[in-house]
């Protein structure tokens, strides 16, 4: 019954009213919500403050300015989770809409003058690409990147206004500069386990495997 139900979301999700790349106006100021899985840790675990995630959307769409657009997306692997009124209710708001579920995220992020995320992954390729992030979680080190703004409480959502309010290039230049040196200090001192399969082995990690997590951990202290 759930793979019934992750097909038909998934269809559902991949034709109007949700919205494909070139629908999503041109003309409207782009703020993008990659919405999490649930249920997991980085969420209920890490961020219980803002695990109702249609709650904070709301607070978002109440806080960006007239000129902007709140484009939501599903994450994959909730498709079938949740329930359609859930997306209707965010397609009827005024301004914001639905994307659809199999666009890539990072023309999305390319596209957004903002994008704002629980303690999702969305938020550290924000900051590389030098878009601010709104970011509402109280842990990782995202925070320390000078254009992303941590959301502690209702009265921090004023930022948002402030950040699409006033943007010059010479400020978008020094947020560059900023997601450059950010993306050098995580190739540096973060580990690569993409060759990782976590999910689904039934066997200990090797040596090799070992040394790979080992390594920039001694190497570190």
């Amino acid at each position: 019954w759930m793979l019934l139900r992750k097909c038909w979301d998934t269809r559902r999700q991949s034709k109007k009213p949700f919205l494909g790349i070139n629908d999503i106006p041109r003309d409207r100021k782009i703020v993008f919500l990659p919405l999490g899985n649930e249920p997991e840790v980085s969420v209920q675990g890490q961020s219980p403050e803002y695990s109702n995630q249609y709650a904070m959307l709301v607070d978002i769409a109440l806080s960006i300015p007239a000129d902007a657009l709140l484009v939501v997306k599903e994450h994959p692997l909730q498709l079938g989770r949740r329930n359609a009124e859930f997306y209707r209710r965010i397609n009827e708001m005024p301004n914001a809409c639905m994307a659809q579920v199999q666009l890539p995220s990072h023309p999305l992020i390319q596209r957004a003058h903002l994008v704002c995320t629980i303690n999702g992954s969305a938020a550290y390729e924000a900051a590389m690409f030098g878009v601010p992030v709104a970011y509402f979680s109280r842990h990782g080190p995202i925070r320390a990147v000078p254009h992303v703004k941590a959301i502690k409480s209702f009265g921090d959502l004023a930022w948002i206004r402030e950040v699409l309010a006033c943007d010059s290039e010479k400020e978008r230049d020094q947020r560059r500069q900023d997601g450059a040196r950010f993306y050098y200090a995580s190739n540096s001192h973060c580990m690569d386990l993409d060759g990782f399969n976590f999910h689904t082995r039934d066997t200990a990690p090797s040596s090799d495997e070992i040394k790979v997590i080992a390594d920039p951990l001694l190497q570190n202290t």
